[in-house]
């Protein structure tokens, strides 16, 4: 905290004024040489420190949310790396259906080249499940991100397979076994 040392200027400007408690600062025409602002570096360790560890932490993850806002907005063009154009499925499926993992192949043709289709990453971890049948668990619309705690709402909704989870092999042995998110593009009704 930065020490200002007004007392002493008041005193040392009186002049054997009546009313030197009345003197307003303002009124001061000439520079005063004795006035003088001391640093206070315990204060500002403590203040440095708070704000390295509370404020920063608790601003990353807003910063990651309005970016993530900012980028949604922008309309991306982002087309499919194969010339082939995308099979749209206007099947309806819903939990408890049957279903079937179309080949990688087949998922691989409709990604772009971040390895996403309408926004979802095709995840290493995925691929051992292509080709084969599972029953749907649970229909996506919305989420919530652990990060900031927002709650999203899905605009194209993703689908929950029973027994179909995130192993860990690709994320350094990570024993969470957290559900895997499929598009509907993805899946083939049986």
């Amino acid at each position: 905290m930065v020490k200002y040392k007004m007392r002493e200027v008041i005193m040392e400007n009186r002049k054997d004024s009546c009313n030197f408690t009345c003197v307003n600062l303002v009124s001061f025409s000439e520079p005063n040489v004795n006035f003088r602002v001391e640093f206070n570096y315990d204060y500002f360790k403590k203040q440095l420190t708070y704000f390295l560890y509370y404020r920063i932490p608790f601003m990353i993850p807003l910063f990651h949310s309005f970016k993530s806002k900012i980028k949604r907005k922008k309309k991306s063009s982002v087309k499919p790396s194969s010339q082939n154009p995308i099979a749209i499925s206007n099947q309806d499926i819903e939990a408890g259906d049957l279903v079937e993992i179309l080949p990688e192949n087949e998922i691989r043709g409709m990604l772009d080249h971040e390895n996403k289709f309408k926004g979802l990453r095709f995840m290493p971890e995925m691929a051992q499940y292509t080709g084969k049948r599972f029953r749907v668990f649970k229909k996506v619309s919305k989420i919530k991100v652990e990060s900031t705690g927002e709650l999203r709402t899905i605009k194209n909704p993703v689908f929950l397979l029973e027994g179909v989870y995130c192993r860990g092999e690709f994320h350094e042995g990570c024993e969470r076994l957290c559900f895997l998110f499929w598009r509907k593009e993805w899946l083939r009704k049986v």
